[in-house]
């Protein structure tokens, strides 16, 4: 309105308002600036980069900034020269797949920057494409079974570098490329990644709902023959150890219905059967679970 249009225009001394708009500064992340000096400009003065993520998510590289060389490569040219016009002519190219990818494209990647991410869960590349890793594909699967994260790349003349980021679990990725993405350096010797293998959350509860949760519907099932109106809500308290198995499992509920002794036991004998991948440690849950017969 006028008169909130007015008021504004009182409160707020007109003279010594700021006629621009500072916008935050996020700083890039320091691998994009190692990564610059493998994309040099062609005769036309353009930068072309194609990158393959084999295995890998292309919304984590790009929340990250890791491979966002346009980025580094302006920060840098306004650091040698803070007022020239800097327009960076940037062809990129961004494709991302599983390793069914490779033999239809394996001609590109000599000219391309070639991440491979890889895990011993959903990302394994087939034995027959691992002279394409940095190192060799034993090495790999030896680290990962040791329970690290790490990366390593490998240099090629007049071609982009090749990458590996890998980790026990296809949740860990993430988080190792996170760490990836604040190296100031091409990691041409194998570097290991803090990473803990302790269980996500979200990790547990995916698999809990996939495993665990059938056989709960069966438990429930079940009880409905003896008890059709049985509803309500239970707690399964459980360990997870470091070997992946469960034990000290614990169901409890204030809700009458579902203090039914064989379902309760139906519950404990399901969640012994879920196994978890192998840990640093010992986890210990609590899964709370809403029932009703509609």
């Amino acid at each position: 309105s006028k008169l909130r249009q007015r008021l504004e225009q009182l409160l707020v001394d007109e003279e010594h308002k700021p006629s621009y708009l500072v916008q935050p500064h996020k700083p890039d992340p320091p691998f994009s600036h190692a990564l610059v000096p493998y994309f040099p400009k062609n005769e036309e003065g353009t930068v072309m980069m194609r990158l393959f993520l084999i295995g890998g998510d292309s919304a984590t590289s790009d929340r990250l900034g890791t491979f966002d060389i346009g980025r580094a490569m302006r920060t840098e040219a306004e650091k040698a020269c803070p007022l020239c016009d800097h327009d960076i002519s940037l062809s990129r190219s961004v494709s991302g797949s599983n390793w069914v990818v490779i033999p239809e494209s394996t001609e590109d990647f000599a000219s391309s920057m070639v991440v491979f991410y890889y895990d011993l869960e959903h990302n394994r590349i087939p034995d027959r494409y691992g002279d394409l890793l940095p190192i060799p594909l034993e090495t790999v699967k030896a680290e990962l079974a040791l329970g690290k994260s790490f990366t390593v790349a490998k240099e090629r003349p007049g071609a982009p570098p090749i990458l590996l980021i890998a980790a026990p679990r296809t949740h860990l990725i993430a988080e190792a490329e996170e760490k990836v993405s604040q190296l100031d350096h091409l990691p041409t010797a194998l570097e290991e990644l803090d990473v803990s293998t302790k269980l996500r959350s979200d990790e547990i509860q995916a698999i809990m709902r996939a495993s665990w949760m059938p056989h709960i519907r069966a438990c429930y099932e079940t009880l409905l023959k003896r008890a059709p109106q049985a509803s309500g809500r239970f707690s399964t308290f459980f360990s997870i150890g470091a070997d992946g198995r469960v034990s000290d499992v614990e169901p409890s509920t204030d809700d009458r219905p579902l203090q039914d002794g064989a379902f309760l036991d139906c519950i404990v004998k399901a969640a012994q059967e879920v196994t978890f991948p192998p840990t640093d440690g010992t986890t210990t849950v609590r899964y709370p679970v809403v029932v009703t017969p509609d």
